[in-house]
């Protein structure tokens, strides 16, 4: 029978008539199955496969509410973006909306690692994760902002003159999935002030509509002896354990009001110990440490308050913390480290669920959790502070502390990092970067091909708890101010 004679016929209407010659004629795809599906009752089950489907069954496409179940995906929950079927977006043939992959609200507190190559849509994809967190928690957010990206979400998400406007198959996945684009009321940028900066610093700084600006100084009295590692880097073993000591000692000749780094520094080169507590040779390593990061100007600025946690912690703000304004990549660490221990004192001791849940962003994660560091000392406090990290994700599940790490370098990403996480968002990758999670992480050979060739805005989400195997879906246009590229 000639196809064009038989294009607009139903499937299922032709079966009905006896009609089955083309099924010989006409084999459409062949694939691996997944499940079985029966009606029990009122309810549609899943089970196993125990049979081999005919080579030439036909096929159709099934509606929201079986993908669901096939899958494993939740009715309800943050929709991440539209579920694909090979390079298409799965509409459901009885209402004709997008079908939506939904992850469970409880597992965005077990993190999630957002991979992919530049203008493949992560940033995109982060915005998104803020839209959702806020509109489903209500809770805090604070991003580690690595290029100025993020400040903007305070302004309207869509201007007449953007220069590339979503298409009216984007806004018609915005309304399938029930999503609005929207500006958020709440945004507070934090800026590390220095010295170098000029008077009237606030004007130096390229500043979002509506946004807030606070500039802050790390306060050394306020960092616990017990925290002092994660902020001096390339410190020695002895380094670190004596440190504490000789912080505790300091602060006990001084008041809090004149304790700050470099009276530390001076108190620790005029002193004298006993060989046997402190070693020359450890002083004098820790006191070289201490003149390089006096030297970047990001402690104990006089005039300026240290961050306030709890203005951190308040129900739908989102806080920007800027380290692009930093040159030097220790400073960025040690500013993120200090964020991220800030906030762990309070949230891994909240057992009445006094604060918020608590979203934690960490752009171009890399940066501060790198796989490769070539100085032993240096290597060996990137592992304490990989350890804390790992630590505070284990803990932050249950007082509602997500973890959210992107990159575009997971090649350079410590691989620890990569087993905190129970979420991987995949964008396109160069062969090397698929071949490094392999690694690490268990991919299906398939895949290989697939994430090489991946469009922009397409991604794979492997995410073991919320559905049985890894999905590919398409991520709707930013829902909070974003600059799109024709690339995304």
């Amino acid at each position: 029978r000639d196809s064009p004679e038989t294009r607009d016929i139903l499937t299922s209407r032709m079966i009905i008539e006896g009609d089955t010659e083309f099924l010989d004629l006409v084999p459409l795809i062949g694939m691996e199955p997944i499940c079985s599906l029966k009606k029990l009752g009122g309810s549609i089950v899943k089970g196993d496969v125990n049979f081999a489907p005919h080579i030439r069954a036909p096929a159709y496409l099934p509606s929201q509410r079986i993908v669901n179940t096939i899958y494993g995906i939740p009715n309800e929950g943050p929709a991440y973006g539209a579920i694909m079927f090979g390079d298409d977006i799965i509409q459901d043939p009885k209402t004709g909306e997008t079908i939506a992959y939904r992850m469970r609200p409880e597992l965005l507190f077990e993190h999630e690692l957002i991979i992919g190559t530049t203008g493949k849509g992560k940033t995109a994809k982060c915005k998104n994760d803020i839209y959702n967190f806020i509109n489903t928690f209500g809770g805090s957010v604070v991003v580690i902002d690595t290029h100025n990206e993020y400040s903007m979400i305070a302004e309207d998400p869509i201007k007449d003159d953007d220069p590339i406007k979503p298409s009216q198959s984007d806004i018609k996945i915005w309304k399938d999935l029930k999503l609005s684009p929207q500006k958020i009321d709440d945004v507070l940028v934090w800026i590390p002030k220095q010295e170098s900066s000029s008077e009237g610093g606030a004007k130096e700084y390229t500043l979002a509509e509506n946004a807030n600006l606070k500039f802050f100084t790390i306060r050394f009295a306020g960092i616990p002896e017990s925290m002092l590692q994660y902020y001096l880097p390339a410190l020695s073993p002895q380094g670190y354990y004596v440190l504490p000591k000789l912080a505790k000692r300091f602060r006990l000749m001084y008041p809090s009001e004149k304790q700050t780094l470099e009276r530390f520094y001076r108190w620790l080169e005029n002193s004298a110990f006993p060989k046997e507590e402190v070693s020359d040779a450890t002083r004098e390593a820790i006191l070289r440490r201490l003149a390089a990061i006096l030297g970047e100007e990001i402690f104990d600025l006089e005039g300026t308050p240290d961050i306030n946690v709890r203005e951190l912690l308040k129900p739908e703000r989102v806080n920007i913390v800027r380290v692009d304004t930093l040159k030097s990549i220790v400073a960025r660490r040690i500013i993120t480290m200090h964020i991220i221990s800030k906030i762990a004192q309070v949230k891994l001791s909240d057992y009445d669920n006094e604060t918020p849940p608590t979203m934690l962003l960490i752009d171009e994660a890399h940066n501060y959790f790198p796989r490769f560091v070539y100085d032993y000392n240096e290597r060996e406090w990137v592992l304490r502070t990989v350890s804390w990290v790992e630590r505070i994700a284990r803990e932050g599940r249950k007082f509602r502390l997500r973890i959210e790490f992107s990159t575009q370098s997971p090649e350079d990403l410590c691989p620890s990092i990569l087993k905190t996480v129970n979420t991987y968002t995949i964008f396109g990758l160069t062969p090397l970067q698929v071949k490094t999670l392999k690694k690490f992480m268990e991919l299906p050979t398939d895949l290989t091909t697939l994430l090489v060739n991946l469009p922009a805005r397409q991604a794979v989400v492997f995410a073991r708890s919320n559905a049985s195997i890894p999905i590919r879906i398409f991520v709707p246009w930013a829902l909070l101010r974003h600059k799109m590229t024709k690339k995304e």
